[in-house]
């Protein structure tokens, strides 16, 4: 494939990638015969083969400190996140006019910790440091009722 750019978007932990995954992604390169040199810019990783980077990028582990060091971020992200949806007062104030109920607070307390426990344990899961950066935290968090 030829040379190209890989978004930000596609790059884990931008703007600061795992400290091994430029050294994989080069050797990757250099063990195909590949000529030419990786560079990071605000556009993205430029690379002389795309096809070759984005293999390395898909399958990167990377160390076990660096995976556990993804994981200990991603998992204290996701608890600013669901401390943020405990907040009793937005809960009580949610600018809205329904009446809460022991049910509707039930359910989306438990829907907070469901959604927090779900996320935690893909996170625990995630075998690789592009896992790890691939569960979205931001996502299937109740609104307020």
């Amino acid at each position: 494939m030829p040379a190209g750019n890989i978004p930000v978007s596609s790059i884990p932990g931008w703007p600061t990638p795992p400290e091994g995954y430029m050294a994989a992604c080069q050797t990757s390169l250099d063990n195909a015969g590949i000529k030419g040199n990786l560079f990071l810019s605000p556009q993205g990783l430029h690379t002389p083969d795309v096809a070759n980077t984005t293999a390395v990028l898909n399958g990167y582990v990377g160390s076990s400190a660096e995976l556990t060091y993804a994981k200990d971020t991603r998992k204290r992200s996701l608890y600013d996140l669901v401390d943020n949806y405990y907040d009793l007062r937005a809960l009580a104030d949610g600018n809205t006019t329904t009446n809460l109920s022991a049910n509707t607070v039930g359910t989306y307390l438990a829907n907070v910790g469901n959604n927090y426990r779900t996320k935690k344990a893909a996170i625990n899961a995630a075998a690789t440091v592009a896992a790890v950066n691939a569960v979205n935290i931001n996502t299937g968090w109740p609104a307020y009722p």
